[in-house]
Parts: C-alpha cells; structure tokens; sequence
C-alpha cells in the first residue's frame, strides 16, 4: 500500500493550478493507475474502459460531447468533494483549526 502523504505530497504539487481542470484530472488518474491501484482493481478498470470505448465509438460527435462534458463536471465535483473530507479529517486528527 502507497504511502498516504507521499500520495497527497504529489497530488498537492498537482493542484499547484487553481482549481481542477480536465489535465489536473488526467494526470492524478495516471499516477493513480500506476501507483495506487494494482492487481484486480487495475485489471476491472482497464475491462471498464474497454467496455466504455465500444459504446462510445455508436455515439455521434454531439453525443459524446455532452457526455465528455458530464464525466468532467462530476469528476470536478467529486475531486473536490474528497479533497474536502480527506483535508477536513486530517485537521481534525491533527487538532487543527478548520476554516471553509
């Protein structure tokens, strides 16, 4: 199992930009693949994408614009939600003063 801080350490220098963007999320899913997840997780997501790919290729241009559009919001969206809890639940371990 990765170390926790080295992971958030690179993450951190990820988010050195403002806010999330479709790269920042490209390149957390790369270091996410290559050193968090392994074994059967990494096997069932490279299946996934295999799987997602096919049915992208039946939809129009449109089609997949719009759900290019959907996957990055919610990316966003859940991207900052976790950092949110993971950096509330380390202050709160840490006895540190939690400011929104």
């Amino acid at each position: 199992m990765p170390n926790p801080i080295k992971s958030a350490a690179v993450i951190a220098r990820l988010l050195i930009t403002e806010g999330f963007s479709d790269h920042l999320g490209n390149q957390i899913e790369k270091y996410w693949m290559r050193n968090i997840c392994h074994g059967a997780s990494k096997r069932r997501y490279r299946k996934f994408d295999k799987e997602i790919s096919e049915m992208l290729k039946k939809l129009t241009d449109a089609e997949r614009l719009v759900l290019g559009k959907w996957i990055s919001y919610h990316k966003a969206m859940s991207f900052d939600t976790g950092l949110r809890i993971g950096l509330t639940a380390f202050a709160k371990k840490n006895d540190k003063e939690i400011q929104v």
